[in-house]
């Protein structure tokens, strides 16, 4: 009995080693030009093993941080970091280690990106939309902005008592996360949109 346990336990290790290898290759980057991660006359793209920033050479309105979903490629966001920064925004997607989102969510602190004189805007997308709440409840008076997307959360924590404005964007067909309970808990937030 024990030896079959054993092999039992052991093929259920493999079995989630190799379902993370496949995500994390699966969850690639992919359908843009490689030119939008380059600096250019209106946008300079810097990226480090942390970060990826796009910084509007113009000057910008104000920083928004994005915190990439689970096991996605934090690429992935550059496309809309790219635009938005054409736009005057400066963007700055976090690259969680091993890209689970409940790592390195506190990265912006630790590194001193935070100085106060900006109203900042967190994004956080699916389980990233977790911890981008987790990290606006820990740090109540850093953040002014909070966008989730695609996501059910804030479901463990309650952010109603924070002066701090929410949008939640969702899609109907989403697949992952219904409408129902996308809204369930919008109670726990204060100054709450929907889109």
């Amino acid at each position: 009995m024990k030896k079959i346990l054993k092999i039992f336990g052991a093929v259920w290790v493999l079995a989630g080693i190799t379902f993370f290898i496949y995500m994390y290759s699966v969850f690639k980057a992919k359908g843009f030009d490689n030119s939008i991660l380059e600096s250019g006359t209106a946008v300079e793209v810097n990226i480090t093993d942390e970060f990826i920033s796009f910084v509007p050479k113009s000057g910008s309105k104000s920083t928004i941080f994005l915190y990439p979903g689970a096991l996605v490629d934090p690429f992935a966001y550059s496309p809309l970091s790219r635009k938005l920064s054409e736009n005057g925004y400066e963007i700055t997607i976090v690259r969680m280690p091993w890209r689970m989102a409940t790592k390195g969510y506190n990265l912006i602190n630790e590194r001193n990106l935070l100085d106060d004189k900006d109203s900042y805007t967190l994004v956080g997308h699916s389980q990233g939309a977790k911890m981008a709440g987790q990290f606006v409840f820990e740090n109540p008076n850093s953040i002014k902005n909070l966008i989730l997307l695609g996501t059910t959360h804030p479901r463990d924590i309650d952010l109603s008592k924070l002066d701090i404005n929410v949008l939640k964007i969702y899609g109907t067909n989403d697949g992952v996360a219904s409408p129902e309970k996308i809204n369930q808990n919008y109670l726990q937030i204060q100054n709450f949109t929907k889109l």
